[in-house]
């Protein structure tokens, strides 16, 4: 039944990955005058750059728990994810430079005969995408950047003036995160004098007993109110009960559809957090419900709802929340998925408003797939409240 279920998606993936190899395959042969024999060559390697890029997806629809049971297995996943992101990085460098050059051939047809054009736009190409791809691998593995944030709160106590939120989300500890980079977030983390750190879900990609050892750092995160996680949809994937206890265990408090109070002598804010949309698909009672996180708050109490995923804002403010974090969009990673990101969430990354109510997405704080980012560095955030009248 396991292999039934998962045999469509990868039918997809092959059908997808066979098609954008093969267009590459064959405009990169069309600038190029090759022999009979190099054509089988260019057409040998598309074939082993295929293959490779199969098997990243191929370990994760068959071990649905995450898969690292070496070392051997783990290096090869990781060249499998850098050469999914090479295939997207090829195409669309690719599809840059065709669509000007095929505009230019109509008022110049004889571009498309000169050998010159073709040597120019091969070396183009390669070097754009070569450079684009080292620059985000080496961006995605560096570690996360510290961004520092001030969000003016109308109402917020004086006491709460100047009160600092650490957020990270979307680390994706698993067989290309381990121990070392989480390792690097808490240090982070424990630079910036945190009142309170807000976990917002997406931490795993693979089971407690594979990832124990590599998340393990977490428990070593200072804060003087408390570390507070909520689940994303990755932690259904990888059971999140089971992740649950585990947070627990590393002395986080999990917020599953609840809320804690801060105090600051007579002073409060409330802190609440929701059970991620997905998780109703992986278990009955794990339901999306703002409502019953806040219940029982008075209506002029701040309210700072840690949610995973940033489309619950409509409702949050129509509830009263002052201040949502969120994560989830990994703000896109790297193009052409920040532009597609843009068109799927209103809020995609970084501050911003729904109506009277601040949403801050953080653009998370590790990568998920290709081990790849441009632009959109990985993110630790630090979120200042500041008490306006």
């Amino acid at each position: 039944m396991r292999h039934r279920s998962i045999f469509l998606p990868l039918l997809i993936i092959f059908l997808v990955l066979s098609l954008a190899n093969a267009g590459l395959a064959i405009l990169i042969a069309s600038h190029l005058a090759l022999t009979p024999i190099e054509e089988r060559l260019l057409q040998a390697s598309a074939f082993l750059f295929f293959a490779l890029q199969m098997i990243a997806p191929c370990i994760q629809m068959f071990t649905r728990k995450g898969f690292s049971p070496n070392k051997f297995w783990e290096i090869l996943n990781w060249y499998s994810c850098v050469a999914l992101g090479a295939l997207s990085t090829m195409v669309v460098t690719a599809v840059a430079l065709e669509l000007p050059l095929a505009i230019a051939i109509q008022f110049y047809p004889k571009l498309q005969t000169h050998s010159l054009f073709h040597v120019i736009w091969i070396a183009v190409f390669g070097t754009i995408a070569f450079a684009t791809l080292t620059i985000g691998v080496a961006q995605a593995n560096v570690g996360p950047k510290i961004k520092k944030v001030h969000v003016p709160i109308q109402g917020l106590p004086k006491s709460f003036d100047g009160y600092r939120i650490v957020q990270i989300s979307d680390l994706h500890v698993s067989a290309l995160i381990g121990r070392r980079y989480t390792q690097k977030v808490v240090n982070t983390i424990n630079s910036l004098d945190a009142d309170i750190v807000a976990l917002t879900g997406d931490f795993v990609d693979g089971s407690v007993d594979q990832l124990r050892y590599r998340i393990a750092p977490l428990a070593d995160i200072k804060h003087k109110d408390g570390r507070y996680f909520v689940t994303g949809n990755h932690e259904y994937y990888h059971d999140a009960l089971e992740w649950i206890d585990e947070h627990r265990r590393l002395g986080n408090q999990v917020l599953l559809n609840e809320h804690k109070l801060i105090s600051r002598g007579d002073d409060k804010i409330a802190v609440a957090g929701t059970i991620d949309r997905a998780g109703k698909y992986f278990i009955k009672e794990h339901k999306e419900d703002i409502s019953k996180a806040i219940e029982g708050l008075e209506p002029e109490i701040i309210k700072v709802l840690l949610a995973h995923h940033p489309n619950c804002h409509d409702e949050a403010a129509a509830k009263g929340i002052h201040l949502q974090l969120s994560g989830h969009t990994h703000g896109g990673q790297f193009f052409p998925w920040q532009a597609i990101v843009r068109l799927v969430h209103t809020h995609y990354n970084g501050l911003s408003k729904q109506r009277s109510m601040w949403i801050y997405v953080n653009p998370g704080t590790g990568f998920w797939g290709p081990p790849i980012r441009t632009t959109i560095p990985a993110e630790v955030t630090l979120l200042i409240l500041k008490a306006v009248a």
